[in-house]
């Protein structure tokens, strides 16, 4: 993967044991991220994926959202906010076929719910709830 076929010739690497070897361990790491300098996280990410070497290349937080595989997944939904526009959240991180998945509802705001909920586990009636407003408790 690493285009070095030298290495396989080197004692400290060219056996499973001696690639295992803590002693061995700063040397390797000294080659490899070396090598890494030299490469972007895509191009290591696809050279993995090639090699059937297990890793992924780690985005920033502001690439995230444009990642072709998170894309591609539809791992983010767009959302319209009332106050706060159109904004990306999370999507479904996995999909099971008997509970489809909902997406999400953008943020509450403030006190969009509290006649609902005193309605409901309060019990509080729309009258009562409607002094309650006026009183300027809620």
């Amino acid at each position: 993967m690493m285009d070095m076929p030298e290495l396989n010739e080197d004692p400290r690497f060219s056996t499973d044991e001696a690639r295992f070897n803590l002693a061995n361990r700063e040397a390797f790491l000294r080659l490899f991220e070396t090598w890494l300098m030299g490469h972007t996280r895509q191009e290591v990410m696809r050279l993995a994926q090639q090699f059937r070497v297990p890793g992924t290349a780690l985005n920033l937080p502001g690439e995230v959202l444009e990642d072709p595989h998170f894309t591609e997944r539809g791992a983010f939904v767009e959302v319209d906010h009332p106050v706060a526009g159109r904004w990306q959240l999370p999507g479904a991180p996995f999909r099971p076929q008997l509970t489809p998945w909902q997406e999400p509802r953008p943020a509450p705001l403030l006190g969009q719910h509290t006649a609902a909920v005193l309605h409901e586990f309060a019990k509080i009636d729309a009258t009562e709830i409607e002094a309650l407003k006026q009183a300027t408790v809620i």
